[in-house]
């Protein structure tokens, strides 16, 4: 996982208002609880449903947690969304290996765009964005933001170029941001397929031995 950095982080003080993109995923939904629990108020941001998440009986949900049903379309301004928020972590992005670049861009380009232009227009203290570890070309040895990354699919290439979104507008804004770039996440929560095949390695090793002339 690698971490940039624009300017020192303001501090976030506790009961503020964070807004999570992605909440219905498993990211998304394990940090919910973690900031429900450290106290801060949340607003919960995704395509789905809350009814698809494991947060209604979430400690302090009742009070604390605002759910926004919405779906990003291409140029769509998102000052609404962000207004009152004192930081944003960005975990939504469309995720496939089969769509093409242009598809894959209206969010996960298009949707960073506009979500950093708004939390600069409001003032937000700072913004987490989710990119990914696979944009590494270099497969051994530890992983540092020196790295060189490369894109081999639409889907890299577009987690490539949001990244310079945040690069590109340094100068200009007094929004600290920080890029993370996690490897395949697997947990609780998590149900898309990547996180599934995960669990094929450990249930093919405890099938094995009873499946005869393979070791």
């Amino acid at each position: 996982m690698a971490r940039k950095k624009q300017a020192q982080t303001a501090g976030i003080a506790a009961g503020a208002r964070i807004l999570v993109t992605g909440a219905a995923g498993g990211l998304g939904q394990q940090l919910i609880h973690r900031l429900l629990a450290e106290g801060y108020a949340v607003r919960a941001v995704d395509q789905l449903t809350q009814r698809t998440t494991d947060l209604e009986g979430a400690p302090g949900a009742a009070k604390r947690l605002e759910w926004v049903e919405f779906e990003y379309s291409a140029g769509r301004k998102l000052d609404e969304i962000v207004d009152g928020c004192a930081a944003i972590v960005h975990a939504a992005a469309t995720v496939s290996l089969t769509e093409s670049y242009d598809e894959l861009r209206v969010v996960n380009l298009g949707f960073v765009e506009e979500l950093y232009l708004a939390a600069c227009r409001a003032r937000v203290g700072h913004f987490v964005h989710l990119s990914c570890a696979s944009i590494y070309r270099d497969d051994h040895g530890v992983h540092t933001e020196s790295c060189p990354v490369e894109a081999v699919n639409g889907y890299e290439r577009t987690k490539i170029e949001a990244e310079q979104v945040f690069s590109r507008s340094a100068a200009t804004t007094g929004v600290a941001w920080t890029i993370l770039r996690p490897a395949l996440l697997y947990g609780a929560y998590c149900t898309s397929m990547a996180a599934g095949m995960v669990t094929l390695p450990a249930i093919m090793g405890g099938l094995i031995g009873y499946l005869p002339g393979l070791s």
